[in-house]
């Protein structure tokens, strides 16, 4: 016999409250399976911190169905293990102060190289040839170049730019006074 539509409703409301009701009692269950199981497998007390005291995967509780599963052991035992030691700051990223200042020193020096060193004094073109006293006492020494000899006392300018400071028995000693450079002429031998 055909059921008419309000019976045909009520019948399905009916297998559908059903099919709910079984659900959430398969839900329930379950939750509370997890919980009891979980409770009665975590040890009372925590494992010696000896060699092999770690957590594996054998020493871990099976898992409930739904894969939850909360060990305080585990999770302190991890949080006292000692933090490795860093190198480097793992928030600064790229070169380090140091590397910078380095870079920044050497791309000034070549933008801007130091000034290169004044060339060293020209040698003094002269040779001692000799000296002797006069009828004064004083010395004359005889100096040389490749034009001219000159005849020099002690404090004489002479050649445009130099002057005899000393004469001694074994060299000439003569001034640049462009460079301000001292230089002994000895006598030859």
């Amino acid at each position: 016999m055909p059921m008419n539509k309000p019976a045909q409703r009520r019948y399905l409301t009916i297998v559908l409250f059903a099919l709910i009701a079984a659900a959430v009692v398969r839900l329930v269950s379950s939750i509370w399976g997890a919980s009891s199981t979980s409770a009665s497998s975590v040890p009372a007390t925590q494992p010696s911190r000896g060699q092999g005291a770690g957590v594996t995967p054998a020493t871990l509780p099976p898992a409930s169905p739904t894969g939850a599963l909360l060990r305080l052991d585990a999770l302190k035992e991890i949080s006292e293990r000692p933090l490795p030691e860093l190198t480097r700051n793992p928030f600064e990223f790229g070169p380090s102060q140091e590397d910078i200042r380095r870079a920044d020193d050497a791309k000034k020096l070549a933008e801007h190289p130091p000034p290169a060193p004044p060339p060293p004094p020209p040698p003094v073109p002269f040779k001692a040839m000799g000296y002797q006293t006069d009828t004064k006492g004083k010395r004359v020494a005889y100096l040389s170049d490749d034009q001219e000899t000159y005849i020099v006392h002690e404090g004489q300018e002479f050649g445009q730019r130099f002057k005899v400071l000393k004469i001694t028995d074994a060299s000439v000693e003569v001034q640049d006074e462009t460079y301000h450079q001292i230089v002994q002429l000895p006598y030859p031998q």
